[in-house]
């Protein structure tokens, strides 16, 4: 079973998923695991890794595609600049050049080859496809404000807190997207928690609000998200069914809070 595994694997990705059966109390060099260690318990993690990051990237695939039709539709109509609206620095503030000279680069390098525009008369609403989901949350941040509030008040939050969980996001999607470790990880950028969000009246009970650099609040805040784009719950419903299938996780390493599932964000 190992031997097959690994073949297809490989021992460096299945690595991090090892060090937590590891028994730091032996000797440096005895790479001892603990006692009733199994390949299975291992391998357990890695299958419930692999189908979480399965789960988060379909909520991914609702939430990119709305926030660039979100953002494109108010920079250009809303905000009547037009088909070429990214290309009006009055709409954007101080990092505009910076992701503009980015956002030609990618379009020449990959955007061409898509469709049939050349940069310089790309509309937004195709431009924006070709833009990876960390430069759509950094031209997000810097548009101005009255379209980020607009942008934000279809999600039912405010545009502060959207502006942070977009540039907090990109990371862990690209984390999916490539394959790597994802549950118990750390993430750099924390989330702002939010007092308002959508019809709910204490938001802020639904978070841990004593660890925000794990998953957790993450998962929270993209169950929002995907229960507003798509008018249902059923990601959420989801979620809870994958954890219900793997009750052996520590979930306290994700973040995961006392009470969690009674909690009306996942109903």
């Amino acid at each position: 079973m190992a031997s097959q595994f690994l073949s297809n694997v490989g021992f460096y990705r299945l690595r991090g998923y090892l060090e937590p059966f590891v028994d730091h109390t032996a000797s440096s060099n005895s790479h001892a695991f603990l006692a009733n260690t199994s390949f299975e318990n291992v391998i357990e993690r890695y299958d419930f890794d692999r189908k979480l990051r399965i789960l988060l990237l379909e909520a991914f695939n609702h939430i990119e595609v709305s926030i660039r039709t979100q953002w494109t539709y108010h920079l250009a109509y809303t905000q009547q600049g037009g088909e070429l609206s990214h290309f009006d620095p009055q709409l954007f503030s101080k990092d505009y050049y910076v992701n503009l000279a980015t956002l030609s680069r990618d379009y020449q390098q990959h955007g061409n080859r898509m469709h049939h525009y050349q940069f310089a008369n790309c509309p937004t609403w195709v431009v924006a496809e070709v833009m990876s989901f960390g430069l759509l949350s950094r031209w997000y941040g810097d548009t101005n404000k009255p379209v980020r509030q607009l942008v934000a008040r279809h999600y039912q939050i405010d545009e502060r807190i959207l502006r942070t969980l977009l540039r907090h996001l990109a990371p862990i999607r690209n984390i999916c997207a490539h394959h790597e470790r994802l549950w118990d990880r750390e993430f750099i950028t924390k989330l702002t928690v939010p007092k308002r969000m959508g019809t709910f009246k204490d938001p802020r009970s639904f978070f841990n609000r004593q660890n925000n650099v794990k998953l957790y609040n993450s998962l929270v805040m993209m169950a929002h998200l995907a229960r507003v784009i798509t008018n249902s719950n059923e990601w959420q419903l989801h979620l809870v069914g994958l954890m219900d299938q793997y009750k052996s996780i520590p979930i306290d390493r994700m973040g995961f809070i006392p009470g969690w599932k009674d909690l009306d964000i996942w109903k």
